[in-house]
């Protein structure tokens, strides 16, 4: 899903290259843009599977370049939201990079992997108040 030489995400029939511009994205079928602030353009890139497990995914833009994506483990049932269950999903997030990245030795910052393209981390956002998985490509 998220190659760590490259920064690359794919997920199904979606590949996302750090190099993607939000006009190539805006032209995929049931892509919506989402708030903002000036200068930026957040993307609801949707319900994407891999694996058999299905993510939500978002992209945020600086002008045209990608900044950051943001992934969401869904569960069968998001009707019902609570924070207990938001800090359940991060667990479950932080589980997922150690997974993906093992006992790196490339350096760590609390739970953030570090790349040269960029670094991914497991969150809970206060904002939106929910867990989400931040692949960014500020390096």
């Amino acid at each position: 899903m998220i190659d760590l030489s490259s920064g690359r995400v794919a997920c199904g029939s979606l590949v996302l290259e750090p190099n993607v511009r939000s006009e190539q994205l805006l032209t995929l079928p049931g892509v919506r843009t989402a708030p903002s602030v000036a200068g930026r353009t957040n993307l609801a890139l949707g319900t994407h599977y891999c694996g058999g497990q299905a993510w939500g995914v978002g992209a945020m833009f600086a002008g045209e370049q990608l900044d950051m994506l943001l992934l969401q483990m869904l569960r069968e049932d998001e009707s019902d939201w609570s924070l207990p269950q938001e800090e359940q999903r991060q667990r479950v997030h932080d589980q997922f990079l150690r997974d993906l990245c093992g006992d790196v030795s490339r350096p760590v910052r609390g739970s953030r992997y570090n790349f040269p393209w960029g670094w991914l981390e497991s969150t809970l956002d206060l904002r939106g108040v929910q867990a989400v998985i931040v692949v960014s490509y500020e390096a």
